[in-house]
């Protein structure tokens, strides 16, 4: 089911030990860290919450508990902390993909590729609809006009990995079967676009994803890149 955007998904949890800053001197390495952490978790919250245009610095600093000052110190305008939050989630999501690459790098030959598009496309579905994802693809989009290289930076950490993650498995059971292919890559990225194009169709209607709803969806998509395979 399509879960809506909670506060533990969008808003900054309160730290687990006040940041402490004496009134003079700097802070420290670990104090700054935590300032940086928090501003950022805040900020984050703010954008996917009300979008760029709606979120002020102001309403950023007075939930993070800093001052202003402290806050244009280290990004002079609101476009400088909107490129900070995305390559802040692009850098942890692209960790976390290294993560689920190597889950997802068993052999699959022995099944066929029919069954591993079918395992893949529901389990990308489902990363899809993370809250946090589909919140960040809908601002990306947005203001992509606005921000050209960060939309091309998601793209490419997005979905170009998965592309070229899926057209290698693509061409290990090509070899395996002994079935040709000539442009794995493009298969991969039509796969994959159809996938997105019809999770971003949903998130528009509205419909919740119910059980049974990814794999309805996927096999007949499966049965059609496979059933025209000899175009390849």
């Amino acid at each position: 089911m399509r879960r809506k955007l909670s506060d533990k998904d969008t808003k900054c949890q309160p730290p687990s030990e006040a940041i402490f800053v004496a009134k003079r001197g700097r802070p420290t390495k670990a104090q700054a860290a935590a300032i940086e952490k928090t501003i950022l978790s805040v900020a984050r919250g703010k954008f996917l919450e009300f979008g760029y245009a709606s979120t002020s610095m102001e309403a950023v600093a007075a939930e993070a508990g800093v001052s202003k000052g402290t806050l244009y110190a280290r990004y002079p305008a609101k476009s400088d902390l909107f490129r900070a939050i995305v390559s802040d989630r692009i850098e942890q999501w692209t960790g976390d993909a290294a993560w689920k690459e190597r889950e997802r790098g068993r052999p699959v030959l022995t099944d066929g590729i029919g069954a591993y598009l079918m395992e893949y496309g529901v389990a990308y579905l489902a990363a899809l609809d993370e809250p946090e994802v589909a919140a960040f693809d809908r601002l990306i989009r947005l203001e992509a006009a606005r921000f050209p290289e960060l939309a091309a930076e998601f793209r490419e950490q997005g979905l170009l990995v998965e592309v070229k993650f899926l057209a290698s498995q693509i061409v290990q059971s090509a070899e395996f079967e002994g079935w040709p292919v000539r442009d794995p890559e493009g298969v991969a990225e039509a796969f994959t676009a159809a996938l997105l194009g019809w999770a971003r169709e949903e998130a528009v209607r509205g419909d919740e994803a119910r059980d049974g709803v990814y794999a309805r969806y996927v096999g007949r998509l499966v049965a059609l890149f496979v059933g025209g395979r000899a175009a390849w």
